[in-house]
C-alpha cells in the first residue's frame, strides 16, 4: 500500500463480513483507496482500490503467477497469526479476472449463514495490491 495520509470518512457496515453487518470506520487516501477500519479487533478489513485502476499504466513485463502467489503469501503470513499451521485448515483458491490476480483463503468450517470468513489479495499485473478483505480474524 502506498504511503499517503488518510481522512475519516464516516462509519459504514461491511457487508462482506461474515455476518454481513460489520460496522466499519472509513478513511480514503488521496488516491481513492478506501480503508475499511474495524474498531474491535483493531485491524483494517478491507482496502478498496479499484477506483484507482485506471490511471495504473501498462507494464511490458508483468510479474509472473509464481511472483503474484509469493506476495500473496508474504501478505497473508504478516496479517494472520500463525499462518502457517492456520492455512492447513482453510480452502485456498487463485483466480484471474483479465489482467488481474486473486488469492483467497476461506474458513469453510466456521458456523456462519451469510459469508465464511476469508481473507482476500488482489493484484494488478504489477504486483500492486488493489483489493484487500480480511475477515478471519481472531
Amino acid at each position: 500500500m502506498p504511503d499517503l495520509a488518510l481522512e475519516y470518512s464516516g462509519e459504514e457496515r461491511m457487508i462482506n463480513a461474515p455476518n454481513g453487518d460489520l460496522r466499519v470506520q472509513v478513511y480514503i487516501d488521496s488516491e481513492g483507496r478506501r480503508y475499511f477500519y474495524d474498531p474491535q479487533s483493531q485491524q483494517v478489513v478491507e482496502v478498496d482500490g479499484r477506483q484507482t485502476l485506471s490511471s495504473q499504466s501498462t507494464l511490458t513485463s508483468p510479474l509472473s503467477a509464481e511472483e503474484l502467489r509469493a506476495k500473496a503469501q508474504a501478505i497473508a503470513q504478516a496479517v494472520l497469526a500463525n499462518f502457517a499451521e492456520r492455512s492447513k485448515a482453510l480452502t485456498y483458491e487463485e483466480g484471474n479476472k483479465g489482467k488481474y490476480s486473486f488469492f483467497t483463503w476461506r474458513d469453510m468450517a466456521a458456523p456462519t449463514t451469510f459469508m465464511k470468513p476469508f481473507l482476500q489479495i488482489a493484484f494488478t499485473q504489477s504486483g500492486s495490491v488493489f483489493v484487500y478483505y480480511n475477515t478471519l480474524l481472531p
